[in-house]
């Protein structure tokens, strides 16, 4: 296969086909493919620089690595005529999918006529022709934030002088992207890819020869040189390896201007190359034209964007995702609404108005916009207070009958705060007061001063009574007791006083249950916002929680085992949260 290998190489020399790196193959009878002059007329304009390109659907002929960060489903063909009936043609294919990577789908040919044929002896024996091609299936994937890896499965077939050989061989690569936010620098980048990391073997007689391995490793910088101007600038550097040629070094320019117009150079280690591009409506053309040694080279390059691109597929599909699961947060939220609504409604016909009221204060929980939820609130707080005034105002008439009328005060101070406007507690009030302003008559002191002290003392018991400062009020008629120990109106007051007093202190020890409940109320609150939000996962982790710390609570099991349900369905479904 070498003699057929020398042939070709020096046949398309001579005719002016071999780009550098054949021509540095030759002495080692060919360490790569003559497809691999590259595809897009991008990257050959830029010096055949496309490591570090991802943008584009020839991405895995350059590095299947940066095929992880390609933006968007695109299809591009090429066309290069490069000497009398020698042409190059590529047709590329890449779809980047939003979460399994990118695929690509490439295919090259090149065809060359008219070589002339020698013998061993040097002398011609006609003409011949040659015919290269391979497919390439390429693979990448955004691994981690800035770093995409990948690899192509390439299938190569030489057809040369009525001989043919086909071998599949693999590529493969790593990429790294990271974006920028200062004000001229945008954005850097590097690849590696190893072309032929497990090369082909073509067989065209007797022997096979490998493609051997191409190292190829790049940085690039992107730049937007004039603020709030949509320019953009990418220099681009390269060096590639082939295992058996010199190292060769590339550098690569492209200037563009309102993502419309682009225009390139590039140096290929011994060449100059130039370009232009031009963007219309998902449509681009790339021209390349680059002076090898033995001739120039047109290459031109037709793609075209299709839909939309990853970053707008993946907010759409964002989109979506949220309105799908806005819906079953708002059909969870209404039914369990439905069902409050109807509890309270219960309660409020059996007049459990208490209970009714908390019912409703959990629909504005879920809903603080509902009007009706509102209105029957205030109603009900209208109807608990009522409900209480009478009871209060019954108590405080029969205190009134019983003569304790500093009870009486109590109970109608209560029904005050509530309504002060009460008439029935008012004139209750005003009477009890009369009463228990008188202190009785004095049967032993005539001291004025003495007299005065204990009045001013009574007062001062009446006044901490009726504002419910128990302990207050026993240290100002203990006082009074002390000064004059036959006050009898007294000493009911003070035991009625000290009642009062015990009463409180076993309110006081429910202040743990109080704690309770109100911690209670506040982890109720914190779940249903997080289900109100959306936020399936973290509400079922708070349900969760208040149903371990009370697991007697219904409603706290009720709605965790309908959130948990909505979440569990939902995932399902495909619905992620």
């Amino acid at each position: 296969m070498r003699k057929y290998l020398r042939s070709l190489i020096i046949g398309a020399s001579i005719a002016g086909l071999a780009f550098p790196l054949s021509a540095q193959a030759a002495p080692d009878a060919g360490t790569d493919s003559a497809l691999y002059l590259g595809s897009g007329a991008r990257a050959i304009a830029m010096g055949r620089t496309g490591v570090t390109a991802f943008d584009s659907a020839f991405t895995a002929d350059w590095n299947p690595g940066s095929l992880g960060f390609s933006p968007q489903c695109s299809v591009s063909l090429q066309h290069a005529s490069l000497f009398g009936n020698a042409w190059h043609e590529s047709l590329g294919f890449v779809f980047p999918t939003l979460d399994y990577g990118t695929l690509s789908l490439t295919f090259a040919r090149m065809e060359v006529g008219g070589i002339e044929r020698r013998d061993e002896y040097n002398l011609p024996r006609g003409d011949f022709g040659m015919t290269e091609q391979q497919a390439v299936i390429g693979y990448g994937y955004n691994v981690w934030g800035p770093f995409s890896a990948g690899t192509a499965l390439r299938v190569h077939n030489l057809r040369l002088d009525g001989l043919t050989g086909t071998s599949p061989g693999i590529d493969a690569g790593i990429a790294f992207k990271l974006p920028l936010r200062t004000i001229i620098l945008k954005e850097v980048s590097s690849g590696f890819s190893c072309r032929n990391a497990l090369g082909p073997a073509l067989k065209l007689s007797n022997e096979a020869d490998r493609l051997f391995p191409t190292w190829r490793l790049g940085a690039a910088v992107k730049m937007e040189l004039v603020p709030d101007f949509p320019d953009r600038l990418i220099i681009r550097a390269e060096a590639e390896k082939p295992e058996r040629a010199d190292i060769r070094r590339q550098v690569g320019l492209e200037y563009t201007v309102y993502d419309l117009v682009s225009v390139r150079g590039g140096w290929d280690h011994e060449y100059l190359s130039a370009g232009i591009g031009v963007t219309y409506l998902g449509l681009t053309f790339d021209y390349a034209l680059s002076f090898p040694d033995l001739g120039m080279r047109h290459l031109m390059t037709l793609s075209y964007a299709i839909g939309q691109s990853v970053i707008e597929r993946r907010a759409n599909r964002e989109r979506d995702a949220e309105r799908r699961r806005q819906k079953i947060v708002e059909n969870m939220k209404n039914k369990i609404i439905r069902d409050y609504i109807a509890q309270a409604k219960i309660h409020t016909q059996k007049q459990e108005f208490e209970e009714a009221a908390k019912l409703w204060e959990k629909v504005l929980d879920w809903a603080p916009d509902n009007a009706e939820a509102k209105t029957k609130l205030a109603h009900m707080e209208e109807e608990i207070v009522r409900v209480k005034n009478s009871r209060d105002l019954k108590t405080a008439q029969d205190y009134l009958r019983k003569k304790q009328y500093i009870d009486v005060m109590v109970e109608c101070q209560r029904v005050l705060e509530r309504d002060p406007k009460n008439a029935i507690a008012k004139s209750l009030h005003a009477q009890a007061e009369k009463k228990a302003q008188n202190l009785g008559k004095f049967s032993y002191t005539t001291n004025v001063k003495l007299l005065q002290r204990i009045r001013e003392e009574y007062q001062l018991g009446l006044q901490a009574y009726t504002k419910r400062d128990y302990l207050e009020a026993v240290k100002h008629w203990e006082r009074v007791i002390e000064a004059s120990p036959l006050q009898k109106q007294v000493y009911r007051y003070l035991q009625s006083a000290r009642t009062r007093i015990l009463k409180a202190q076993k309110t006081k020890n429910k202040t743990p249950k109080i704690a309770r409940e109100n911690k209670k109320k506040r982890m109720y609150k914190k779940a249903v916002e997080f289900s109100r939000e959306g936020k399936l996962k973290d509400a079922v982790r708070s349900w969760e929680k208040l149903v371990k710390e009370n697991p007697n609570d219904r409603d706290a099991k009720q709605n965790l085992d309908k959130t948990r349900k909505n979440l569990i369905d939902s995932q399902k479904k495909g619905i992620r949260w």
